[in-house]
């Protein structure tokens, strides 16, 4: 039962079943109706819990846990957002290390190509020849007189090159050949008709050939004519490369030069109409001669050389 204090009925009243205090304007203690506690039904169950704190205790309803589950959730979510924008931007200013820390294999030094010097002039070619190539105007032709004389001409590429020939016989007994490439016949000796000229342009391997034939008989104590050297000069130590020559067609050129001087040659020929001369020594069959020679002259140095020149076409 509640004992009511005496005095004012605004005091509290301290209920005995409970232990709560209440009111004094309550009939009965509102906690617990003014009833003592149901005892258990069963062994072993829990008497209920008494509230000490000034309330009751009540079972959380499934909506209040949903929502709180919710809340949950999305706290977890909120917080993984802020993690994944945060978390980037902090990794810049940290330095990456890579998967491996094996250095790059070092590329194996190449040996550096050796240039090779320039193209030097092969020991034994002129150092003003320019000429690749020449061909013959002759390869196969036949004399009938003792000492009967002609000219191989050649002719140099590319057109306006210079060039200089070796020339030989392959039996200088029946046809000897100076070094201007004019041919002399001796005649058939020992059995022997017939030459073979040879010309080579100086310090190469680059050859053209002519045959020579003799249809008659050397004379008895025949012997091969010394030809003139081409180097020879009429006075001091200039020459020419050229003495005599014959062109045996119109338009062919050969070219003059002066050996032993670095000077500027004068070239000049005093019969145009049968052959030209240019400023740089070209000389140009215009027509036949007829058996005449004209003169082609050259001063330089203070000196004056000549050489004939003959066109038989």
């Amino acid at each position: 039962m509640a004992r009511t204090p005496t005095g004012s009925r605004n005091k509290t009243i301290h209920c005995d079943i409970c232990g709560e205090d209440y009111a004094a304007t309550y009939k009965r203690c509102p906690f617990c109706n003014g009833r003592p506690p149901e005892q258990p039904s069963a062994r072993g169950s829990r008497p209920p819990r008494r509230n000490t704190r000034g309330g009751g205790y009540s079972t959380p309803s499934p909506v209040r846990i949903i929502s709180t589950v919710i809340s949950l959730a999305l706290i977890v979510a909120a917080v993984c957002i802020v993690i994944s924008i945060i978390k980037p931007m902090v990794d810049k200013g940290k330095p990456i290390t890579p998967p491996s820390a094996t250095p790059a294999p070092t590329p194996t030094a190449q040996p550096t190509p050796s240039v090779a010097p320039s193209a030097q002039p092969s020991p034994g070619v002129p150092a003003d020849q320019t000429a690749a190539s020449f061909s013959l105007d002759k390869s196969d032709f036949t004399v009938s007189n003792y000492q009967e004389s002609h000219s191989i001409n050649a002719t140099f590429s590319p057109a306006g090159s210079v060039g200089y020939l070796e020339w030989t016989s392959s039996n200088p007994e029946v046809v000897s050949v100076d070094d201007n490439g004019r041919i002399t016949a001796l005649g058939r000796s020992n059995g022997v008709s017939r030459a073979t000229i040879t010309a080579t342009l100086k310090g190469t391997n680059i050859t053209q050939t002519c045959i020579v034939r003799c249809n008659f008989d050397a004379p008895a104590g025949a012997t091969v004519t010394p030809t003139a050297p081409s180097t020879a000069a009429p006075s001091g130590s200039l020459s020419l490369n050229k003495t005599d020559f014959t062109m045996e067609k119109q338009g062919q050129t050969v070219t003059m030069r002066v050996n032993g001087t670095s000077s500027t040659p004068t070239w000049s020929i005093d019969d145009t109409s049968i052959a030209t001369v240019s400023s740089d020594g070209v000389v140009t069959a215009v027509a036949n001669s007829n058996g005449k020679a004209v003169t082609l002259t050259c001063t330089v140095d203070g000196q004056t050389l000549t050489c004939l020149v003959r066109c038989k076409f």
